[in-house]
């Protein structure tokens, strides 16, 4: 359920002017503070306006979105099945569950762009794209254009209409806790129901400070009585600098008041603002990019550990390493991924029982050339002595290198046979296929597969038999790839 407003105001201009600069940029930061019953729910980002064209009206491309962040309160507990947020009487039976929102109704709770033309007075004549936010918030694009008055600076009122769009499926459907500007949106967008409200803004100069006007600001939303009524009383501050000619501040509180029925549900809203200079967004800009390596590095971290996907590390486990119990280790789950284990024993064969991490913890046997010690940054358990540890980190950066090198080779070599698929395999090549497929060796076998693969069918019989023998290799994985190159190398001469 999404809402789209239309204002239609009585007077249409003041001395007050929105100015931009051609090629400038405008930079916000965002905070909006939602005060729910069992949890309290922060939107939080910065935003920019990138002026494409300066004179009236501007043209402006909005970017940006806001992240959303919650914390439980104190002795509040989980949503229990069928039941709101708010307990009986919402999401009951027959009613979906706020929590089952599967997609993201609101743009502006997102990185997303808008294109907009808007005049000296603040009104919008074309928005293209949607930055939509809940608690009737609307569009995030617009939040810093406040409706300028002309005449009269130190006081005015807006007095305007809105209509409001609801889309959903069905009634059951259509009430949620939040109304259709809560934080979970609709479900469906089957049916649209449009319903008139009405608005009043007023602002009055508080002081001056230089080229900064304080206004106090108070604003009013009412909609008919109906099947849901919505109520917005709020008050605050906005602070316009003059002599930029935009918005400074916003610091704002407001109730959202949402009625069904006998059902009445408030829910104090904050939202501030505050313009950034260029070095400032360029200093958060930088902070934000840093906090998200910062979280995939710590993503990483819990994969490690708790179990999931990692990148390998480059550090491979060799055949004369003797590896302790319980050691963290990597292990290439299939042909592009790898998955945390930990040692169980070392097999005869020269093979590793191991047990994955997180998921269902299988213990599983497989060569060591699938298998890497994590990134030394991961901590180890303790029963394994720093000593030990040094001394495999110190042989599997030495293999490592080697193998980077070996890697290179093997690229080149299979970028060659891919670029002549027909060519026979003959000579120098022939031998370190032949002697890939008959080491024994992992690696080895699993390049010189590769190398097979990339031809086309023909007959070689010598190759033929070796491929086949691969297939006896104990593993899973380097089975897969014979039984793609077999076809590739007939019997025969």
């Amino acid at each position: 359920m999404l809402s789209t407003f239309v204002f239609t105001a009585s007077a249409r201009s003041q001395s007050l002017a929105y100015r931009w600069d051609s090629d400038s940029m405008l930079a916000y930061q965002v905070n909006i503070v939602a005060d729910l019953p069992d949890e309290v729910e922060t939107l939080s980002g910065a935003i920019t306006f990138k002026v494409k064209s300066p004179t009236t009206p501007a043209r402006l491309t909005f970017s940006g979105g806001l992240t959303k962040t919650t914390q439980r309160k104190p002795g509040s507990t989980s949503n229990s099945p069928g039941l709101g947020p708010f307990g009986p009487g919402f999401g009951g039976p027959g009613r979906h569950s706020p929590l089952a929102q599967r997609s993201n109704p609101f743009k502006g709770l997102e990185r997303t762009t808008n294109d907009l033309v808007i005049d000296s007075r603040g009104n919008v004549s074309s928005l293209t794209g949607s930055s939509q936010l809940p608690y009737l918030l609307g569009n995030l694009s617009l939040l810093v254009f406040e409706p300028l008055h002309e005449g009269n600076e130190k006081n005015w009122i807006y007095d305007s209409g809105v209509t409001i769009s609801e889309k959903n499926q069905d009634r059951a459907n259509r009430f949620n806790p939040f109304g259709p500007f809560g934080p979970f949106g609709n479900q469906g967008d089957d049916k649209e129901t449009v319903s008139a409200a009405s608005q009043l803004v007023s602002f009055t100069l508080q002081r001056e400070n230089g080229q900064l006007a304080t206004y106090a600001k108070t604003f009013q939303l009412n909609s008919p009585a109906g099947e849901t009524a919505y109520k917005i009383d709020g008050k605050g501050t906005w602070t316009f600098n003059r002599k930029l000619g935009v918005s400074e501040t916003l610091d704002f509180s407001q109730k959202l008041t949402i009625i069904d029925g006998n059902i009445s549900v408030a829910i104090p809203v904050s939202i501030k603002y505050q313009r950034l200079s260029p070095d400032e967004y360029n200093r958060y800009e930088k902070n934000r990019l840093a906090a998200i390596e910062e979280r995939k590095a710590a993503a990483h971290v819990a994969n490690y550990t708790k179990g999931g996907y990692v990148p390998p590390s480059n550090l491979p486990i060799t055949d004369e390493m003797k590896l302790p119990v319980n050691l963290l280790i990597l292990w290439k789950k299939d042909s592009r991924n790898y998955w945390s284990g930990t040692v169980v024993e070392e097999l005869s064969d020269g093979t590793v029982k191991a047990k994955e991490v997180g998921g269902q913890r299988r213990t599983f046997v497989v060569p060591r050339g699938r298998l890497q010690l994590v990134p030394q940054a991961i901590e180890q358990p303790k029963s394994i002595s720093a000593e030990t540890l040094a001394s495999l980190y110190a042989q599997a950066e030495h293999a490592g290198q080697l193998e980077a090198a070996r890697k290179q080779v093997h690229e080149q070599l299979l970028e060659a046979a891919k670029a002549k698929p027909d060519a026979p395999i003959l000579g120098e090549e022939r031998q370190q296929i032949m002697s890939g497929l008959r080491s024994g060796n992992y690696l080895e076998m699993e390049r010189a597969l590769q190398l097979v693969a990339a031809r086309n069918p023909r007959k070689d019989g010598e190759l033929n038999e070796a491929v086949k023998k691969t297939l006896e290799y104990p593993d899973g994985m380097l089975q897969s790839i014979a039984k793609v190159a077999l076809p590739k190398v007939l019997p025969g001469p």
